[in-house]
């Protein structure tokens, strides 16, 4: 899912979620921020949706187990974990790309244009990424 916001990245965030809730899309894996990182985001994928996220530096192996798997694995296998999180990295500097091609500015007015633009931007960068 994508989405965009006005307020925040958890705005934007619950508006992917409320996108894909009605379609029951089993997604394969999702990539977070630390800022993301809390154990209750979990709860908002499936039981085989893997995660990726880079650990706070506090973290402990506490709490569900789905939350100590993902620590397990990045300590077993720190280089391939990371090649999997990159891949989020990739796709933030695919779009601060298509910012600079594109222009940073929305010259929208209206809330919903500006969500809209912002939208249509994003799709147009998922599709030029899949039709390479």
């Amino acid at each position: 899912g994508y989405a965009v916001s006005l307020r925040s990245e958890r705005d934007a965030y619950m508006k992917a979620l409320d996108m894909i809730a009605p379609l029951r899309i089993d997604l394969e894996s999702i990539r977070w921020t630390r800022s993301f990182s809390g154990q209750s985001l979990r709860d908002d994928f499936f039981e085989n949706t893997r995660l990726f996220i880079i650990p706070k530096q506090n973290s402990r192996l506490r709490g569900p187990w789905a939350c100590r798997h993902m620590i397990l694995r990045f300590m077993n296998d720190p280089i391939a974990y990371l090649r999997e999180y990159f891949k989020r990295s990739n796709s933030e500097a695919g779009f601060s790309s298509d910012k600079r091609s594109t222009g940073h500015l929305i010259f929208q007015r209206r809330k919903d244009r500006i969500e809209t633009s912002g939208f249509c931007k994003g799709l147009l960068h998922n599709l030029m990424l899949v039709n390479g």
